[in-house]
């Protein structure tokens, strides 16, 4: 397994107040300090992971994702050592955590796959709706910035091109103006959607991972339901419902049921 530790960029994830005035001074050295401490505690958990005590790496991990800090390069150093120590289910939940964030990255994808092997549950996926598979495929092609770009591109040709058809008094040129003018507003409208619907799905996927070695799915929101069938961790399920401490899931080849909250861990 590929076990690339790589040093992660804290200052562009870590979150300042709004302040005014000579308290902003302040604030960023605050800021400053903070990001220093989060920066120190990833390495920590870097160092001990290279010497193999992957407890305490985990809890150094942990400790900075409690900062409400993340990053693809986090949950996949944390993913390694929760492999490590065998908890599979909580190194899937990372994993899939590092690809929401890098969906193209292949060393998360190659990790992500090799602990899949090991699940015990083999469950067969339905099928997707074509469209549904391309639409998802294209979305997590590029990050949310990324689409927002092209946006704004689309959104500047089709100024330009409606203004040319305005301002062109050759029909040749009005008519290809327009044309194109036309085919970059329908693109900009094309990369708007998808910009949302990244950055709607990388806030909230919907997704969780059963964390605990085992689980019962049972018909209803309580154990004194039928139980329909036994789980195990690592398997991959959408979330539905909630109502109190248990939530409705949704498993991969369309059986429904419901599990407590903390045996779930959410993408």
């Amino acid at each position: 397994m590929n076990q690339r530790m790589v040093a992660l960029n804290f200052l562009a994830q870590v979150q300042g107040k709004k302040a005014w005035g000579i308290m902003m001074f302040l604030l960023f050295g605050y800021i400053l300090a903070g990001a220093n401490d989060l920066q120190v505690e990833f390495q920590k958990g870097n160092q001990y992971y290279e010497k193999e005590d992957f407890d305490k790496a985990i809890t150094a991990y942990e400790s900075v994702l409690q900062k409400d800090v993340t990053s693809k390069e986090l949950h996949y150093n944390l993913g390694n050592a929760y492999f490590k120590k065998q908890a599979l289910g909580k190194a899937i939940l990372n994993y899939e955590k590092a690809l929401l964030l890098a969906p193209r990255d292949a060393d998360v994808l190659h990790n992500l796959e090799i602990a899949k092997a090991r699940r015990l549950d083999e469950i067969s996926a339905l099928p997707p709706f074509f469209l549904f598979s391309w639409w998802q495929g294209l979305r997590d092609s590029l990050s949310p910035t990324a689409w927002g770009i092209l946006c704004l591109l689309a959104l500047w040709l089709a100024a330009g091109g409606f203004a040319g058809w305005l301002f062109f008094t050759i029909r040749r040129q009005k008519k290809w103006s327009f044309l194109g003018g036309l085919t970059s507003f329908v693109l900009m409208l094309l990369f708007l959607s998808l910009a949302f619907s990244r950055l709607s799905y990388v806030k909230d996927s919907g997704q969780a991972i059963l964390i605990e070695k085992q689980n019962k799915l049972y018909s209803g929101p309580d154990t004194d339901s039928p139980a329909i069938l036994t789980i195990h961790e690592g398997t991959k399920m959408e979330i539905l419902d909630q109502i109190g401490d248990w939530q409705k899931i949704r498993l991969v080849n369309g059986e429904q049921g419901w599990l407590p909250v903390e045996a779930l861990g959410k993408i």
